[in-house]
């Protein structure tokens, strides 16, 4: 029996493996997203899966939500930016302040983000 050519996505993993640090790497299966939108995401063979790890809690609202678009984009033509740990942003002050208002008990509260 003839061997099969090693596929796109074989072949990414491959070229991965030799550039890229484990510690970068929490990965169950080797899978090679090329593109997505809505819950379906396909590999770069072009097989189309449902996405049911929503890219470990990111993606929520689906692949390239519209809402969500918007919002960066919005985002982006206001300011290049938004590197908080170097210098203070509006934006990310007042999701903090948001989100600290929505925890419950009276103390003081602070919010973290992490990259």
């Amino acid at each position: 029996m003839a061997e099969r050519p090693l596929e796109r996505s074989e072949a990414i993993v491959a070229r991965e493996e030799l550039a890229v640090g484990s510690a970068m790497k929490i990965r169950f299966y080797p899978f090679v997203p090329a593109e997505a939108q809505g819950t379906r995401i396909r590999d770069a063979d072009g097989n189309e899966y449902v996405d049911m790890i929503a890219a470990a809690g990111v993606v929520q609202t689906g692949y390239r939500h519209p809402q969500v678009r918007d919002a960066i984009v919005a985002e982006l033509d206001r300011t290049w930016s938004n590197m908080h740990c170097v210098y203070p942003n509006e934006r990310t002050t007042e999701l903090a302040e948001e989100l600290c208002a929505r925890l419950p008990g009276d103390f003081p509260k602070k919010a973290i983000f992490g990259t």
